[in-house]
């Protein structure tokens, strides 16, 4: 959001834009602006890591920001001033008083109920005054006419919305200079979706779950993607498989539907330890499904990581154990490891080579009886 704001400067030096910014993160962390927090989630038991901001440095930042930033709730725009930039939205109900502001960077709507017809042509305008927009943050359920001159919002960089369908679709694919783009759900057919390649500046895309990105992203144009948040299998899809070997900016991808790949060469061709860049991969299996021709321990061989990875996830593989280069001393930089549904299972490695792991997952590994040397009778 940072960098879609513009609130990252291009670097003189050519450093990553998405490095810059974990760079001034981590300063500002360090120097307590931003404290670190644990929560454990209850249904499962997953640590989740996150930072908040002190309510004093909260207030002191406010202060610095106030004609530049501001947050609204519950329709209190009483200290919106006319020069804000960056505008955060939350649990409104009225959205008129947003048509004043004439220099918007920044728009995040948030809302758990539809919006009133009102609302919704109130925010149409909004969007037609605001052309140097260049952070759109739509958390609302369903929107029916608001955005109809999306498209005209040439200077985007980051969009965000909860649903979409196949006409609105054909308006993203005109905001040539998006970089970040998340949809929620997209309430029509697959194929509609297929116009994601005219965005080549895309650096990040999060596609709806129902959507088949293998099937219906030509990835070869996509070359500058950092980010692919899940990249799902189709059988009978290697070559668009092989088609991820050019994304090689690659710092996060997910793979499912593995069990779809025909053979280690389908996936050697996506070179992933090649992409140097990478900090987070996840490997997915079909994990009800068996694996006849024991082709599953050939491709998970091919997959591996290169040294600089910080988080693996691997989900309902089906080999009997894990690949050779989990332990492998090499992944001196994996700070998380997260290892579920791999049935067949019997022992895991020790993993006392791996210096930096701070986080480690072992669930519904249901034949499990050793960890290194330490058996299962010692617990």
């Amino acid at each position: 959001m940072w960098i879609g704001s513009g609130l990252i400067p291009l670097s003189s030096s050519g450093k990553n834009d998405v490095d810059l910014g974990e760079q001034y993160f981590a300063a500002l962390a360090k120097k307590s602006f931003f404290c670190s927090m644990l929560e454990t989630e209850s249904s499962n038991g997953d640590h989740k890591e996150y930072y908040v901001l002190h309510s004093l440095m909260h207030d002191l930042a406010q202060f610095v920001s106030r004609g530049e930033c501001a947050r609204v709730d519950n329709d209190d725009f009483r200290n919106v001033m006319p020069t804000t930039r960056h505008l955060s939205v939350v649990h409104c109900g009225s959205l008129n008083q947003i048509s004043r502001l004439k220099n918007l960077r920044t728009l995040i709507i948030q809302s758990e109920s539809y919006l009133d017809e009102e609302a919704e042509y109130a925010l149409q305008d909004v969007l037609m005054m605001s052309v140097r927009l260049r952070l759109l943050y739509l958390y609302v359920p369903s929107l029916s006419h608001a955005l109809h001159k999306l498209g005209t919002l040439t200077h985007l960089r980051y969009l965000f919305l909860f649903s979409c369908d196949r006409y609105l679709i054909i308006l993203v694919h005109r905001l040539y200079h998006l970089k970040v783009l998340k949809i929620n759900y997209f309430t029509d057919k697959e194929e509609y979706f297929s116009c994601i390649p005219n965005l080549r500046s895309l650096h990040c895309l999060h596609a709806p779950e129902n959507i088949m990105s293998s099937k219906i992203l030509n990835t070869r144009m996509l070359t500058r993607l950092q980010q692919l948040h899940v990249f799902s299998i189709a059988e009978n899809d290697g070559q668009r498989l092989m088609a991820l070997r050019n994304l090689t900016a690659l710092r996060q991808l997910s793979l499912r539907n593995l069990q779809n790949v025909k053979n280690s060469k389908e996936s050697e061709a996506i070179k992933i330890k090649g992409k140097q860049h990478m900090r987070f991969l996840s490997l997915s299996w079909n994990q009800y499904l068996n694996d006849p021709e024991n082709l599953d321990h050939r491709i998970i061989d091919s997959l591996e990581p290169n040294k600089e990875i910080e988080q693996l996830h691997i989900h309902g593989y089906s080999g009997v154990q894990p690949p050779i280069w989990i332990e492998n001393s090499s992944l001196i930089h994996l700070v998380s490891l997260e290892l579920e549904c791999c049935m067949n299972w019997k022992t895991v490695p020790s993993f006392q080579k791996l210096s930096s792991l701070k986080y480690l997952k072992l669930e519904h590994l249901l034949q499990l009886e050793c960890i290194g040397t330490v058996t299962r009778e010692l617990f």
